[in-house]
């Protein structure tokens, strides 16, 4: 956009710069003001842009207008003096073509937004914003910091600076030392469960434990027909992060340890069946920072577990920490130990495979042997129910009625001589959880009960084994010496 300049007006600019009266002449209350000082600004920056072209390219730069003010540093200098609110309105209304200018000189001079309104203050934050990536610089932390923590208006800032602040300051300390003195004054007034709501997922998507800390204090005096805490936590506890180490600190502070793990016991129990990784992250964060014994002493879980029949609760939360929770051995031995000794009844009843840390877990608790024995036994429980709708299992039972075998028929023995035998065949995830089992359980466990499979059996096993136990296989699988012999003459 080109300006029409007044040539007169800058004159008269250039005066009084000269006699030094800018302060008593041009007022900030007065309109032609921000005319002239417009004017001014970009008559100059058009002299430099012109000049940056000569130097760059040696063409002769273009003269300047005649009225041109060489030296800007008195119309600044009275920028200054201006109060906030009447350099916003310059800034606001004037400055469209000013971008370097006000982005390097008179934006930093805006030092509170005590005056400016709430409506203002969004429109300053939202032009830094504009401003920093027109230039291709990150926005003034701590400028945008500053007007936040100055600003006094009658109406909750936050609403409308959530989303600035979340796309583009996730984890600023500033921001969230910023915010969180403003909680006292505006957060009262807005206790609506739509509000409450709305700053959930604002909190979600940041971190800003001092903001939130606060908000928890405010909540914690506050009576309303529901819970805001508990709807908070809620949110949090089903989010993609889970609830964050950052803001449970907030929450122990506000309610103590044993509130706390009552609200992750309800939790566990309200929401597990959603969808995401937000609650198993959010109960590991519990097992890890309050121990595995302080959360299944709630009464909540204490009862639940306690009940030990199906088609119970109880069974849908093991299932839930058998498929959601695997890597938690260390921190939740009993509770894997409750998964991996009602593994008879968690495979028929979900119809799922056990992942590798339950494998472990039952290795460590009943001895490979045992943990084999348990886990054949559970999955022969499975084809005691309808498999016809389970793709994994249905494909072996297909397999065994096309070989005329029957599961329930077949020893233990039977069923891993099968695993391995089939392997080159047949690769189903059935087969393939037996095989694994073996591998978890070991050689020598495995022989105990399958030492004597056929020389095809052991062959698989031998080629699918690691170097180093290669030569247990052929110590304990007396069919697999045949193959060793083979491979050391090069047969």
């Amino acid at each position: 956009m080109r300006h029409q300049i007044d040539s007169q007006r800058l004159e008269a600019l250039q005066a009084s710069i000269e006699r030094n009266t800018l302060a008593v002449d041009y007022p900030s209350t007065e309109s032609n003001t921000f005319a002239a000082f417009r004017d001014a600004f970009w008559v100059n920056q058009m002299a430099v842009k012109s000049l940056a072209a000569h130097l760059g390219t040696g063409r002769s730069p273009n003269a300047p207008h005649d009225a041109f003010i060489k030296d800007i540093t008195p119309l600044l200098n009275a920028f200054e003096q201006w109060p906030d609110k009447d350099k916003w309105q310059f800034i606001n209304h004037w400055c469209d073509s000013l971008s370097v200018l006000t982005y390097t000189k008179l934006m930093p001079a805006i030092a509170s937004t005590e005056a400016i309104g709430q409506s203002g203050v969004v429109s300053l934050i939202s032009k830094e914003i504009e401003l920093a990536a027109t230039l291709g610089v990150p926005p003034d932390e701590k400028r945008i910091a500053g007007w936040i923590q100055s600003y006094t208006g009658r109406i909750n800032l936050l609403p409308c600076i959530s989303n600035m602040m979340r796309d583009q300051f996730k984890d600023s300390d500033l921001i969230d030392t910023a915010l969180a003195g403003l909680v006292s004054k505006y957060v009262g007034g807005h206790d609506s469960f739509n509000a409450v709501a709305r700053d959930s997922d604002f909190f979600i998507a940041v971190d800003y434990p001092k903001t939130f800390a606060k908000y928890l204090e405010h909540f914690t005096k506050t009576k309303l027909e529901f819970d805001v805490i508990e709807v908070f936590f809620r949110d949090m506890f089903i989010s993609g992060a889970g609830i964050k180490p950052c803001y449970l600190a907030g929450y122990r502070a506000a309610l103590g340890d044993e509130a706390v793990i009552e609200l992750f016991a309800t939790n566990v129990l309200g929401r597990r069946n959603c969808s995401g990784s937000g609650p198993a992250t959010s109960f590991k964060l519990a097992l890890s920072t309050f121990g595995e014994d302080a959360l299944l002493s709630t009464p909540q879980l204490e009862a639940e577990l306690r009940n030990m029949q199906r088609e119970t609760p109880a069974l849908e939360l093991l299932h839930w920490i058998l498929t959601r929770c695997m890597a938690m051995q260390d921190v939740a031995p009993r509770l894997h130990e409750m998964c991996v000794r009602r593994l008879p009844e968690l495979m028929p009843h979900f119809r799922c495979l056990p992942a590798a840390p339950i494998m472990t877990s039952g290795v460590r608790i009943l001895g490979g042997e045992g943990f084999l024995k348990h886990y054949l036994s559970a999955l022969r429980e499975v084809f005691d129910k309808n498999v016809a709708n389970v793709p994994d299992f249905r494909l072996l039972a297909n397999e065994l009625k096309t070989a005329s075998k029957d599961i329930h028929a077949m020893t233990d023995f039977e069923i891993i001589e099968y695993a391995y035998a089939t392997q080159r065949q047949s690769n189903n995830p059935v087969t393939t959880s037996i095989r694994n089992a073996c591998h978890f359980a070991g050689v020598e466990e495995t022989a105990k009960i399958a030492g004597a499979m056929s020389i095809q059996a052991a062959e698989n096993l031998y080629l699918s084994i690691a170097p180093e136990q290669k030569r247990l296989v052929v110590e304990h699988f007396p069919n697999s010496q045949v193959l060793a012999l083979e491979r050391d003459l090069g047969l």
